[in-house]
Order: C-alpha cells, then structure tokens, then sequence
C-alpha cells in the first residue's frame, strides 16, 4: 500500500504547522493557502468518531484518500 502518514512528527499534521507559518508571515501567498485548505480538510476527512471521542489514525492508504476526495465532489 501507498501510505500517507497523518502524524505530528512526521505527516500531514506537521506539514499544516509548517504550511500555517509560511502563511503567517506571507498572507498574500494563495498558493500556500490552498495547500493549507486541502490538507486541513484532508486531515478533518480521516476523524473517527466515537461516543464521547474522536481520534485521528497515524496512517492513512493513498486508496483511502482518493476514495474520500471522490466522496467530497
């Protein structure tokens, strides 16, 4: 499989962290603030909701990703 990591150290989370300072210093950049949009809502799209929890995997299959950016059009 083609994973995507979703973590703080190494996936998504941190590239948002990254792609939000960018943004903060340069709030003209559209470029960055779409890369930002769609890894947010990318990132929202893999909760897992529970009772009184949601929790977010470490992992994500690239399958998985393309199936949820389907079910967003």
């Amino acid at each position: 499989h083609n994973w995507i990591n979703l973590s703080l150290s190494h996936g998504m989370a941190n590239k948002i962290i990254f792609f939000s300072k960018i943004l903060k210093n340069y709030p003209s950049r559209t470029d960055i603030r779409n890369i930002l949009l769609k890894s947010v809502k990318f990132l929202l799209s893999s909760e897992q909701k529970g009772d009184f929890i949601s929790l977010f995997p470490n992992f994500r299959t690239l399958l998985e990703k393309i199936f949820a950016d389907n079910m967003r059009q």
